[in-house]
């Protein structure tokens, strides 16, 4: 064995248990019941509502940024797959992402608005621009329209602002203007950002 388990084929084979049709099946399955759970998260007027445990809407919740950017990368892998509607739901995430979410006056994304709009905390964190990369990323490769432009903004705005290239690693957070830096340095938000440079095949050292 070298680190997977194996079971015996139908032939007297050995096939690693991940490989076979019914562990396939299952998470395909899966898969899809997790996408129809959360498409009751789309908002008519743009963005994405928190869901509760029953999967309703919770409107106290302001709209935040990384569910729009969750929903966004899950529905355009969703369409990658063939998933009938997927594709409206991530175009309704790039929608979100280019308007209601962005800063028009200082850039960047606000990790969450009012349904109104009005930004909850001005405050710019790099935990919601990793998602942002993320999802415009996954939108890219699903050929979503305005995902280019998105993608090359938000890697754009990582790179001036989150990435520190002495330390090697996110700067947490900013002042809405991006004028005051936050001292504190987290690994949630260094390792979801590295996850989004993944995806998004962007190199740094």
């Amino acid at each position: 064995m070298t680190g997977s388990l194996l079971v015996a084929g139908a032939a007297g084979s050995s096939q690693p248990w991940m490989a076979q049709d019914g562990h396939r099946k299952w998470l395909d399955d899966q898969a899809r019941s997790l996408t129809r759970f959360a498409a009751a998260s789309v908002r008519g007027e743009g963005g994405f509502w928190w869901l509760d445990d029953d999967g309703r809407p919770d409107t106290l919740e302001p709209l935040h940024t990384w569910i729009a950017c969750r929903m966004t990368h899950v529905f355009g892998l969703g369409h990658l797959r063939g998933d009938p509607g997927a594709a409206a739901i991530a175009d309704h995430g790039v929608a979100a992402l280019d308007l209601l979410l962005r800063d028009p006056e200082h850039g960047g994304w606000f990790s969450s608005v009012a349904p109104g709009g009005e930004p909850v905390d001005t405050t710019k964190a790099a935990y919601p621009h990793a998602f942002v990369v993320l999802a415009a990323s996954t939108a890219v490769r699903a050929g979503r329209p305005g995902a280019r432009r998105l993608l090359d903004d938000a890697l754009a705005v990582v790179s001036r602002h989150f990435w520190d290239d002495e330390a090697g690693r996110t700067i947490e957070s900013w002042s809405r203007d991006f004028s005051e830096p936050e001292a504190y340095r987290g690994a949630n938000s260094s390792m979801h950002m590295v996850e989004a440079f993944l995806r998004g095949r962007r190199r740094y050292r």
